[in-house]
């Protein structure tokens, strides 16, 4: 099949192929499980394995569907794949997770980057009828599952029902969850929350004292997120626990835990925001790295109605602190204040908004941004084209960097009919106050003043994108995507001028897909064919750094149909997505997976692959989840049988050092596991030898120099 590609000058129905898109080739490998107990007999044998996510050094975790019978569902197999050690099945499946048929099913709930995993598996103790679910970790250099379930009587129904559940994972790998309470039968009459840290320290966290228990003292907790890598593998874990008074439920605290220290109390409860009859009711947002918690609390001023919200932020030590806006201003007559939140980064910039009042009437949202080192700022554009005739003005934030960057929109007004017109898009960064951003000239202006955004978002680094309408008159001709940082002018992106991107009406549409830190920005735009006729779409990079945009088309028909669509980007620039293939006729061929880099081009990610498809039963590439330096993975089509599979993709790179023996970029366990097994005459990594010394023969000096150079790290 010739390729067919064209530029934004002109189309060219024949080109040579495209150079190779990714350097030297890959070396391919299947992921998953792909036995009998993974076929389906009822349907050709078909098979589906799938990816949970990924971690550091081609580390990828998923799970494969599971077959009784004839085809009938058998549960979930999970699993962990690394490079050079292959698919590991991770779970618990002995007696009591296996159904009488033979169901049985693990899976991957958390997971570190290192390869620490944790999850669920349904009980069944041999019966038919489902007994509760276990939980369980699998340390990423150990080779056994474990169970960290809750069992004793406290956790455990008279009939043996149990339930324990991971919900979340530190990125140092201890595991925060939750456990069934039970009074005698099955059902549930509390919750436990605990840690697990690295050392395989149970921790009970959460409220436990009177006001958090019944009488029986059984008492609910809810986990929220647990943070950080000390030494027991984490630094603070946060939830909220049910409040009790006389035996009846009040509500909500809020709590943080440390390791060794307990959980403390945090958020608002002072009688403000609590009830006459005791109810207090919280509602976290979000959590920094650093363990700061952004929370809402609700307003009673003594009875049970509620006037709304107030946002807080709490230290890991318990201190908390009201936030926002809670002038004259922004409280009614009658006293009502109203926050939203937005959310917190992880660098711990949060960001919310509080109503404005005149006398009980509402005019509006004012929005803000607030860290620990630079207090509260007040965002978003108030001039007179912000500001209705009645003195309205409505801003809110829909994004903020990790610098403290916030992006969001500001509602327009006209004053002659006084209406809303539209939004304006805003870009507010620290000792910079709000500038309006986007495109707002008359190209983007309808006939009577409107203007529309949308599709905001920015990156940590503070990269903002979006994209604006565009217009002729009153009609809509689609939509400009554009970026912008602080401090510069916004930028266009996309194609937008000329055949085929412009419709003979004028209708030109972009759209953005991703950006990162780096400065890679990809979308998509619109492709016209014959007589304006909508033919799919291009796909762009744009590089900020250089100013450039790359046109991304790979195959193009006749009727200059073409369908290239960009879906993910990394650091180095590499785009990732999928291209429509077409027949010599205008017919199509069904779509591949395209692979796009600065300096090569673009071309199929199957060119890539050492020896062609089908390859370690892989028939096609159908789309890339993760990439890194060495490694590609994603989802592919199975050889020989119907469904899917997953595929890694792993290149040789420049030699690392000696301690890195399973070449994956890391010095860590898996080296020293890889390292032993290759010398007791097991498997080898690709391109690795035992014999260290290179003096020609594998013996304990090797051994020696490797624990070294593992001791001395790279």
């Amino acid at each position: 099949m010739s390729i067919k590609k064209f530029n934004n000058a002109s189309w060219l129905l024949h080109a040579a192929v495209v150079a190779s898109a990714a350097g030297q080739p890959y070396t391919l490998t299947r992921a998953g499980f792909y036995d009998a107990d993974h076929m389906r007999a009822s349907d050709n044998n078909q098979m589906a394995s799938n990816v949970t996510g990924v971690g550091l050094g081609g580390t990828v975790f998923g799970f494969s569907r599971r077959y009784v019978g004839f085809g009938d569902n058998g549960g979930l197999s999970a699993w962990v794949y690394r490079p050079g050690a292959g698919t590991v099945r991770v779970g618990l499946w002995g007696a009591e997770h296996v159904r009488q048929n033979g169901y049985q099913s693990s899976f991957i709930h958390a997971w570190n980057a290192q390869g620490d995993t944790a999850g669920n598996a349904e009980r069944y103790e041999g019966g038919l009828s489902l007994r509760g679910s276990s939980a369980w970790v699998r340390r990423a250099c150990d080779t056994a599952t474990r169970d960290i379930s809750l069992t004793d009587p406290r956790h455990t129904s008279e009939s043996g029902y149990r339930e324990s559940w991971v919900l979340h994972m530190s990125p140092g790998g201890a595991v925060l969850g939750l456990s069934g309470q039970y009074g005698g039968n099955w059902n549930p009459v509390g919750q436990t929350a605990w840690v697990l840290g690295t050392d395989n320290v149970r921790e009970i966290v959460g409220l436990t004292d009177a006001m958090h228990t019944d009488p029986n003292g059984y008492g609910t907790s809810g986990v929220f997120r647990i943070i950080g890598d000390g030494p027991t593998g984490w630094s603070h874990a946060s939830g909220t626990s049910s409040r009790i008074l006389e035996g009846q439920p009040r509500g909500a605290s809020a709590w943080i835990a440390s390791p060794g220290a307990g959980s403390v109390k945090v958020g608002l409860d002072d009688p403000d925001h609590t009830s006459n009859t005791g109810l207090v009711s919280m509602r976290l947002v979000g959590m920094s790295d650093a363990g700061r918690l952004f929370g809402l609390s609700t307003r009673y001023r003594g009875t049970n109605n509620s006037g709304s919200d107030s946002a807080w932020l709490a230290d890991p030590d318990g201190t908390t602190t009201r936030v926002g806006l809670h002038d004259a201003e922004h409280t009614a007559s009658d006293g009502v204040q109203q926050t939203e939140a937005w959310g917190i980064t992880p660098g711990g910039w949060a960001a919310g908004r509080n109503r404005r009042f005149e006398g009980t009437t509402p005019r509006g949202f004012s929005a803000w941004v607030i860290s620990p080192l630079d207090g509260l700022r007040r965002v978003g554009l108030t001039d007179d084209e912000h500001t209705r005739l009645n003195g309205s003005r409505i801003s809110q934030v829909l994004a903020v960097s990790d610098s403290g960057t916030a992006v969001g929109l500001s509602n327009r007004y006209s004053r002659s009919p006084d209406t809303q017109v539209g939004v304006s898009a805003f870009l507010d960064a620290p000792g910079l106050g709000s500038a309006r951003v986007g495109l707002f000239d008359a190209e983007h202006t309808r006939a009577d003043g409107l203007r529309e955004v949308e599709s905001l978002a920015i990156t940590p680094g503070g990269l903002a994108t979006g994209r604006s309408r565009r217009y002729s008159g009153t009609a809509s001709r689609g939509w400009s995507a554009w970026a912008v940082r602080a401090g510069e002018p916004t930028r266009r992106l996309g194609f937008f001028s000329g055949p085929p991107y412009v419709h003979p009406d004028g209708s030109a549409s972009s759209t953005i897909v991703a950006a990162n830190d780096a400065g890679w920005i990809i979308g998509t735009s619109q492709v016209h064919g014959d007589f304006g006729v909508l033919v799919a779409a291009a796909g762009w990079a744009h590089h900020w750094p250089t100013n450039t945009t790359h046109e991304l088309v790979l195959f193009v028909g006749p009727d200059r149909y073409t369908s290239t669509l960009p879906e993910r980007v990394d650091e180095r620039g590499r785009v990732f997505g999928h291209a429509m293939l077409i027949n010599d006729d205008g017919s199509l061929a069904g779509a591949q997976t395209f692979v796009w880099t600065p300096d090569a081009g673009i071309g199929l990610l199957i060119e890539q692959v050492a020896g062609g498809l089908p390859a370690d039963g892989i028939r096609t590439l159908s789309g890339v989840l993760a990439s890194g330096d060495r490694f590609i993975a994603g989802h592919g089509g199975i050889e020989g049988y119907p469904g899917s599979g997953v595929f890694v993709l792993s290149s040789d790179g420049p030699t690392p050092c000696p301690a890195d023996f399973d070449r994956d970029g890391f010095v860590d366990c898996h080296d020293l596991l890889a390292f032993l097994a290759c010398f007791d005459g097991e498997a080898c990594p690709h391109g690795a030898s035992p014999d260290v010394n290179a003096d020609g023969f594998v013996d304990y000096f090797d051994l020696d120099g490797f624990l070294d150079a593992f001791e001395a790290g790279c």
